[in-house]
């Protein structure tokens, strides 16, 4: 067979059938070892800090970064999530692993320019309705909370915690919303009131709300991992 041809039948380089076929020729025999360095184990205690400082950071990246800096140990990332993995807290994502186009951020430049909010029918705790307040740019949640119900009024008192919240800074100047009951008449007074400009997404478009899906997804998988929710929120 050619090397083209028997490369192909088994998988590997052309390169590699030409090392294995001068090998036979200098030696007379061929010997097949695993290719790469011998993985590292982790050690124990490398585990447990990884563990133990989970509970605040959700993301393997995010963790590879704050150990380093509070402890000065390199892990990297990859090692991380394979342990998060084991561990339940995360896993595989397949989409992730194929190779796309460059990724697009759609976001404000400045924080407090615009926030988003949305209701959800929580997961984590039956019976419950989630409001909640997240900034467009930064991703920080400025309030949320936990309802019975999903009214204009619960909707309004968790506004003025984000309001009271963005004041500091000089207050916020836009909110997201899509076109809601809750999100009408009373809301719009009070968003008046305060010179916020109101902003409705696109009917049946989801996209406009990503980062609040995205933010939902989060909860729902790690909101019973909390004894409340501003213990989750922080």
């Amino acid at each position: 067979m050619s090397t083209k041809d028997l490369a192909i039948s088994q998988n590997v380089s052309r390169r590699r059938i030409q090392q294995l076929w001068k090998q036979y020729i200098e030696t007379g025999q061929i010997i097949l070892k695993k290719r790469g360095r011998k993985r590292k184990l982790l050690p124990l205690k490398h585990i447990k800090l990884i563990l133990s400082e989970h509970p605040n950071n959700s993301g393997a990246v995010i963790l590879e970064k704050k150990i380093l800096a509070n402890h000065k140990i390199r892990i990297p990332h990859n090692i991380i999530h394979m342990v998060l993995k084991h561990a339940g807290y995360a896993k595989d994502e397949p989409n992730k692993q194929k190779r796309r186009r460059p990724w697009i951020r759609f976001e404000r430049k400045h924080s407090l320019s615009m926030l988003q909010t949305d209701w959800h029918e929580s997961k984590a705790i039956p019976g419950k309705q989630l409001i909640t307040y997240l900034d467009d740019a930064s991703r920080k949640i400025l309030a949320i909370d936990e309802y019975d119900n999903a009214t204009t009024e619960n909707a309004v008192k968790t506004l003025k915690k984000a309001i009271k919240e963005a004041k500091p800074y000089g207050g916020m100047e836009s909110i997201l919303s899509d076109h809601g009951s809750q999100f009408l008449d009373e809301f719009n007074e009070v968003l008046n009131a305060y010179g916020i400009k109101h902003i409705y997404s696109r009917v049946k478009h989801p996209q406009t709300h990503g980062k609040m899906e995205r933010f939902h997804q989060t909860y729902n998988k790690h909101r019973a991992r909390f004894k409340t929710l501003e213990e989750f929120r922080r």
